[in-house]
């Protein structure tokens, strides 16, 4: 199965992931409400400004255009596993089936928490691993 290759866009900033998003300059979006897919089988609603607070507590938001452009912003403070949940979570957009905006936003998360727990599974097996002492054959 051939892919469309992912272009990536990585954002040093919040705010410029936000822009580049809604296509309009951050002091325009700030005192606007946001309405989007949520993963309850509802749409959710917020202001712009609570918006920002959550993504930016979670030091971590992206998007996906046209199925083959990821947009990413990470935070300081971001950990290997949640880098990994987001980069999961904007992919799982891209791949089929399509469906309607919440389910879609909940096949998404899924992605996304397969590959969170994937690292940590992944760290725990490793740390394991390298505290093991090594036995020496005899020659």
């Amino acid at each position: 199965m051939k892919r469309k290759p992912i272009r990536i866009y990585t954002y040093p900033t919040l705010r410029e992931c936000l822009e580049a998003y809604f296509g309009l300059p951050y002091g325009e979006l700030i005192d606007t409400e946001w309405e989007f897919a949520g993963v309850n089988d509802r749409r959710v609603k917020m202001t712009m400004r609570k918006a920002v607070s959550e993504f930016s507590h979670r030091r971590r938001w992206g998007f996906l255009t046209g199925k083959s452009e990821l947009h990413l912003w990470v935070g300081r403070g971001c950990s290997l596993s949640q880098a990994v949940y987001l980069v999961a979570h904007e992919l799982g957009h891209a791949r089929q089936p399509f469906l309607t905006p919440c389910r879609e936003e909940k096949k998404a998360e899924a992605y996304g928490v397969v590959a969170f727990d994937a690292v940590e599974i992944a760290r725990r097996l490793l740390r394991r691993a390298n505290a093991q002492p090594t036995k020496r054959r005899k020659p």
